[in-house]
């Protein structure tokens, strides 16, 4: 039968038999050797003194308080994360090399447009200058040598003429006939036709255009004021 009372000493050697009900109080002083196998289930409070050589396997389950102090080396088998910690690293990884650059504090203006070509018609155009009904080829050329302002008042020449006539502003096509080479190509072409401004925006403009001297007369449908 275990006494009623612990001893204040241990005894040198343990009990052959251990006892079948444990004490009531622990005894005052640690057994010299530690038990041969280990407890059931772990302390309520741990030692005061941690041990002196690390266990050989890790614990099951992590514990609730962190180290104070973390180990000289990382941990070859890392527990997994459930849920993100409650607070930051202390230690978070570094920023990136460079900041990225703040956007602009106003949008771009919108672009400036080419500046439209301002020049005279190599073409020549049929007008009435005198005023009698008939109709004679002329070109800008004829305007600038003489009478220019004129020249110019005519209707439908200075869209024609726009450099020599100070029309560059104005933005319309000329109301006059224009002299333009039959097959298109040269305006050495030996027959040429009298064509307007009209049938050049009718149809197939963008070939139109492109006849020399045209998109200079025609500076509207042409797109060059």
């Amino acid at each position: 039968m275990p006494s009623d009372i612990p001893s204040f000493m241990p005894s040198d050697l343990p009990s052959i038999y251990p006892s079948d009900m444990p004490s009531d109080m622990p005894s005052f002083m640690p057994s010299d050797m530690p038990s041969m196998t280990p407890s059931d289930s772990p302390s309520l409070t741990p030692s005061k003194v941690p041990s002196d050589a690390p266990s050989g396997a890790p614990s099951v389950t992590p514990s609730l308080i962190p180290s104070k102090v973390p180990s000289d080396v990382p941990t070859g088998d890392p527990t997994f994360s459930i849920k993100p910690s409650p607070a930051p690293s202390a230690a978070p990884s570094g920023p990136t090399v460079g900041p990225t650059k703040p956007p602009t504090k106003a949008p771009t203006k919108a672009p400036v447009a080419t500046p439209a070509t301002c020049e005279d018609s190599v073409i020549r155009f049929k007008v009435d200058y005198n005023g009698d009904g008939q109709y004679k080829p002329q070109s800008c050329i004829w305007v600038a040598r003489k009478e220019t302002a004129t020249r110019c008042a005519v209707d439908g020449v200075s869209e024609i003429c726009a450099d020599t006539c100070e029309a560059c502003a104005t933005c319309a096509d000329s109301t006059l006939k224009l002299k333009i080479p039959k097959d298109a190509v040269s305006l050495f072409s030996v027959s040429l036709i009298a064509r307007s401004c009209t049938w050049v925006a009718n149809k197939n403009t963008i070939q139109r255009c492109g006849y020399e001297g045209v998109a200079e007369a025609c500076r509207s449908t042409c797109g060059t004021c």
